[in-house]
């Protein structure tokens, strides 16, 4: 019986005699995580899996209970009778509260009392997920939704209700203020309840409707909708029952406007207000009338091309014939549309005699349209002149499938290629793929996608054409995770996991792989340094997590120094290696080394230590010199450490701590913005922690509750907060805890009041940090939550966040929060309005009282509003260092009046605004300048009358201070730019052709080619250039006027094909290539011959290089990468330090930078920082 148990009691996550857990030491480092993550771990679990974990150990047992409730009623048992039992002792025996409840084809049966004590049970409080339907016993007639089940509306967050009747009379009272995905399937409800439904979800993103009974008439007006997915019955026996038109009123969020099921209705489409629109379709004759705006269709025959819709990307179409006459007034509608889905049906035979007229354009076809599907392609007369018309005329395509239903030989293909005359394609990147597919028309109508808004469309798409998925046709009505769990069940394809890849001791699906990457990215810092970087190997997911997580370095004290940290013998010699131990027993999970034996005073060359190493704990510090030779060699050479902790046992005073800071060289160190922390070894908070800053190391525990009594006396041994730790936060000064108060958001900051009596008069002392947006998610509440904060704290305020301000008559109330007296001495204003339609014609002004506060301000950010022409000649900003304008209308006067009355602004931004066309800059303390032209999502003739007034010119006449200039949007940035006066200018990009003209001084570029090379400028380190082809003889112009460039980064856009046979004449040398050019960025690096030769030229020439990353959209295989070695020349590089590296980015260019205002960052587009 002993040996019985103790083999049982080995067994737990899956450890049998001989194996090991996650770890290859035999520790089960998933038990070390914090409750808050391993509660998150249980609730994505399957039901029963979730409950099971109570059997794990005592540590495990009572975690099921205390987190959010995961209830799936269809995956307890195939029988009946004892999944009705099941769920009756879940409910009794958890407390709740819920987060899912899963209730598909219930058999009503009479047990209409037992439903309705399920839905009233405690253990369901807070439901934020419901999936409800009956079973179908009658076709005639369908039970009606219990009223309890609406009795969790104020917490529901995805609502999927199906095969049931929704009652037509609903309280008053009745709201669902969090509901942000709604499925009605096969429902049977009135057209007034859905719209007052409809009305009644203020927060409401995603909208399914599929075969309900009783709609005729659909008007959509939602704030906040960005998908909406329709179909009638598709069933013979309630054709009646469809409805017959859907109105888009009032959606200025949509983004996808799916008819599932064409065919079948609605007859009527009518879009109105739909500003943000990108996806569309599937759209076919069976919409008898499709209005888009003034632009209409009958039966896809364009009557009316008024309107031109340019924010439609994705368009997909199911074409009889196909009728190329009928694609191409599409086209013509939708200049900007980017992917193209058309489903082909011979059900006529028509002759697409139709040319491309290249005096008449189609924009799209011009410089858009980049990919082309075609489903039920045959290969037939109709089906050929059909896809030569792209084929020959897209300019810009870099994709196009041609699906066929049979398999085909390669005579068959052969054949395709010569009567589609693919050698004379118009895109010279085109590639052209014929796949076989069972999917026809059905596929693309049963689209699963129109609740998931966070996937690329990229990625959407290929997920559309992957074969293996086509057997699902009802998953679109499931919500995401009980996706994710039913996919790995039932589908053959997901489930082969290689050995290497699979973690020892699981069985069964991945579960872990379904968790975020934050989660993942914890676990991962708790395992040893070999078991976390070995993780790398599991799938292509796996395999950048690692070098996103905090780093988990431990060196072995067991070990002698010389095995620890092995001083190099020469300056090439073979990196050091650390030696993985054991991880830390520390349940905090932080990473620690223990000082006591001195590594030698040579540092190492490491990868980590001079790009990912951010953060060193070190516990047991004594200051002794083997400690010192430790912590001194981080500190020289870790280049991007941003925090350095020291854990020492002995009280530490003003004199051992400045020795210290002697001894350590810390004035010295490798990294400018390295912190540097001398702490008692104890516990801290992890609630807390997060936002303490490095000079607040010494806090531990605020909210552990100590009672008055408790001393301020070091424990024996070292135990978690609320078990005999020291509340060291509380022994800190009211200035520094009041400083870590007003650095939380808002409602932890106000929470602090609770902690303890003497907390409870700090945050009304400490300055006001007021993030109106982050109170509540409800508008109501926020409002009245904010005026209660205001009313309560006496002031000074730090920071004042009000975004998307809806003003709808409540000037006064805005006129009151800005003159308040908790708002005196303001350093931070984020302000805005949110754009609603009857404000697009006249932008609302700024507020005159939220001038007031400008002798104060340090940073201004103002979005969506109007700033005042005319300003009191007192008004002025002399604290003011960052200033950023998005979709302001400004005029040139007021805009260069407010730049002249600011002397100690550092960084500007400018995004999007109206009435300035030609900006001159005159600022003897600016140091970093963005900005473009264009606005997102407004019209620039809407606003405020300045029909046409963007930023056209740039000039800047004087600005000793300045180090980045930074036109951010490539493709609508400003015509002219003008730099007559920046000694100091070190930064410099993107530069496109897109710039007309660019004077340096007296040199002057002409859309990127050299007229005048008269000037050099020496103070240039970093340039960004997007370049067509890549032209290399724009670039080596480029590099001729800035001879001491450091940093090149080139965005390849290959719209062009340019030989780049430039040679480097050794005659007339290039200073940059010679001496400085130290690091090379290549984007969208695709292989061919044109990127060789440009990349080449670096490889052979660079003299100073060190660093050079070729960077492609696609996987690079291995025989592709040495290829491009062969091709490149990496053995006769002229740099022998260099290292050349190939990577896949999502990111094509440069563009719209985010560290504009980060000053902090030597290099705003190196990613590695």
């Amino acid at each position: 019986m002993e040996a019985a148990a103790a083999a049982a009691k080995k067994r737990r996550f899956g450890r049998s005699t001989g194996k090991g857990s996650l770890g290859s030491d035999g520790l089960d480092h998933i038990s070390c995580l914090p409750e808050a993550i391993l509660g998150e771990i249980i609730s994505l679990l399957p039901t029963k899996d979730a409950a099971r974990t109570q059997a794990v150990s005592r540590r495990w047992r009572p975690l099921w209970r205390s987190t959010p409730l995961n209830l799936d009623v269809d995956s307890l048992s195939t029988q009946e009778r004892k999944r009705t039992m099941f769920v009756s002792r879940i409910l009794a025996s958890h407390p709740g509260p819920a987060r899912r409840l899963s209730l598909p084809f219930f058999r009503l049966r009479d047990r209409y009392a037992k439903l309705d004590g399920w839905l009233r049970s405690p253990a369901l409080a807070d439901l934020q997920e419901l999936d409800f339907s009956y079973d179908i016993e009658d076709e005639e007639a369908l039970y009606p939704l219990p009223p309890s089940a609406l009795r969790f509306a104020p917490t529901l967050r995805v609502v999927e209700l199906r095969t049931c009747h929704f009652p037509n009379g609903m309280a008053p009272a009745l709201h669902f203020p969090r509901l942000a995905r709604l499925t009605l399937y096969r429902v049977t409800i009135s057209e007034d309840t859905l719209h007052g439904l409809l009305s009644r979800c203020s927060a409401l993103e995603n909208l399914l409707l599929v075969g309900n009974f009783g709609i005729r008439r659909l008007r959509i007006n939602s704030p906040f909708l960005r998908s909406l997915g329709f179909s009638a019955s598709s069933w013979e026996g309630y054709r009646d029952a469809n409805f017959q038109e859907v109105v888009i009123e009032d959606a200025p969020c949509l983004e996808r406007l799916m008819p599932l099921y064409p065919n079948h209705g609605p007859a009527t489409i009518r879009v109105i207000a739909a500003p943000k629109l990108e996806v569309l379709g599937v759209l076919s004759d069976g919409i008898s009338q499709l209005h888009l705006g003034t632009t209409f269709f009958q039966k896809m025959i364009a009557v009316n091309l008024t309107t031109s819709i340019r924010t439609v990307k994705v368009l997909v179409l199911d074409s009889n014939g196909p009728n190329l006459d009928v694609v191409v007034d599409f086209l013509k509608c939708f200049p900007c549309l980017e992917r193209l889905y058309v489903v082909s049906r011979p059900h006529k035979v028509i002759k697409n005699i139709r040319s491309y007229d290249p005096l008449h354009p189609i924009e799209c076809m011009e410089l858009h349209l980049r990919k082309v599907v075609i489903r039920y392609y045959e290969g037939k007369r109709p089906d050929v002149d059909f896809a030569k018309f792209f084929v020959l005329n897209a300019k810009v395509l870099r994709e196009m499938d041609f699906c066929s239903p049979s398999n085909r030989n390669l005579k068959w293909q052969d054949n395709q290629h010569r009567r589609l005359s693919l050698e004379n394609k118009a895109s010279q990147v085109a590639q052209f793929t014929f796949k076989t597919t069972s999917r026809t028309r059905n596929e693309l109508t049963r689209n699963r996608h129109t609740h998931e808004l966070s996937m690329m469309m990229a990625s959407r798409a290929k997920r559309m054409e992957e074969p293996r998925l086509s057997t699902l046709t009802t998953s679109c009505l499931r919500s995401a995770r009980a996706k994710a769990v039913w996919k790995f069940r039932h589908w053959p394809a997901l489930r082969k996991v290689t050995t290497s890849a699979r973690l020892r001791g699981q069985q069964g699906p991945d579960l872990i792989g379904l968790l975020p990457d934050a989660i993942l990215g914890e676990i991962i810092s708790l395992l040893p340094t070999k078991d976390a970087a070995r993780t790398q190997a599991v799938s292509h997911r796996w395999r950048r997590l690692w070098r996103t997580a905090p780093l988990n370095l431990v060196a072995d004290d067991r070990l002698p120094p010389r095995k620890r940290i092995a001083p190099p013998s020469s300056p090439r010699s073979s990196p050091t290696t650390l030696a993985p131990a054991a991880a830390s027993p520390s349940a905090t999970g932080t990473p620690w080394l223990t000082a006591g034996s001195a590594p030698a005073p040579s540092p190492p060359s490491r990868q980590c230590i001079e790009l990912h190493l951010k953060k060193v704990v070190v516990r047991n510090y004594g200051g002794k010199w083997p400690d010192v030779d430790l912590v001194k060699f981080f500190v020289l050479n870790a280049k991007v450490l941003r925090q350095m902790e020291l854990g020492s046992l002995p009280n530490c005073n003003q004199k051992w701590l400045a020795n210290q800071h002697r001894r350590l060289q810390l004035e010295n160190k490798a990294s400018q913005d390295a912190q540097f922390t001398f702490k008692k070894t104890s516990w801290c908070t992890p609630m807390i922690c997060r936002y303490l800053t490095p000079s607040t190391a010494l806090c531990v525990d605020a909210a552990s509750g100590f009672g008055k009594k408790r001393r301020f006396e070091r424990s024996n041994s070292q135990e978690p907060p609320g078990s005999g730790g020291l509340d060291l936060i509380s022994g800190l000064p009211d200035a520094i805890l009041g400083e870590i108060i007003s650095l939380l958001p808002t409602k932890y900051g106000a929470r602090t009041q609770l902690v303890s009596r003497r907390w409870r008069p700090l945050w009304r002392s400490a300055p006001l940090n007021l993030d109106v947006y982050d109170l509540s998610g409800q508008e109501r509440k926020r409002v009245a939550l904010a005026s209660k904060i205001l009313a309560e704290h006496p002031g000074p305020a730090r920071r004042f966040f009000l975004h998307c301000f809806r003003l709808r008559g409540r000037h006064a109330k805005l006129d009151g929060w800005l003159r308040s007296r908790a708002l005196a001495d303001l350093r931070e204003l984020s302000f805005s309005y949110e754009v609603e339609r009857e404000a697009q014609a006249q932008a609302y002004p700024l507020p005159p009282s939220a001038l007031r506060f400008a002798p104060t301000l340090v940073v201004l950010y103002l979005s969506s509003c109007g700033f005042p022409d005319e300003m009191p000649p007192t008004l002025h900003f002399p604290r003011l260092k960052q200033l950023t304008l998005c979709s302001v209308a400004i005029s040139e006067d007021a805009i260069h009046g407010v730049l002249s009355r600011c002397p100690a602004l550092e960084s500007l931004l400018l995004q999007g605004n109206f009435g300035v066309r030609r900006l001159r800059i005159n600022s003897a303390s600016l140091r970093s300048f963005g900005f473009y032209s264009k606005s997102w999502g407004f019209s620039s003739a809407s606003w405020n009358g300045f029909a046409g007034a963007e930023l056209q010119e740039v000039v800047i006449e004087d600005a000793p201070c300045l180090e980045r200039l930074l036109p951010l949007c490539l493709n609508d940035g400003v015509a002219a730019i003008r730099v007559i006066a920046a000694p100091k200018l070190e930064i410099m990009g993107p530069l496109s052709d897109g710039i007309s003209q660019l004077h340096l001084g007296t040199t002057i570029f002409q859309e990127m080619t050299a007229v005048s090379l008269t000037t050099s400028m020496r103070s240039v380190k970093v340039l960004v250039l997007d370049s067509d082809g890549p032209n290399l003889d724009a670039v080596v112009d480029f590099l001729s006027c800035f001879p001491c460039l450091e940093r090149l980064y080139i965005a390849s856009q290959p719209f062009k094909v340019i030989k780049n046979t430039r040679r480097y004449d050794p005659l007339n040398p290039i200073e940059c290539i010679q001496f400085h050019l130290k690091k090379v960025v290549i984007r969208n690096y695709g292989g061919r011959r044109p990127d060789v030769d440009f990349a080449k030229f670096f490889v052979l020439n660079a003299k100073a290089l060190r660093e050079m990353e070729l960077a492609g959209l696609n996987n690079c295989n291995q025989k592709w990468l040495a290829n491009q070695h062969r091709r490149l020349q990496l053995e006769k590089k002229a740099s022998q330090n260099a290292q050349f590296t190939f990577k896949t980015t999502h990111t094509s260019d440069f563009s719209m930078n985010k560290h504009t205002h980060d000053l902090s960052i030597s290099d705003p587009f190196d990613r590695s920082l």
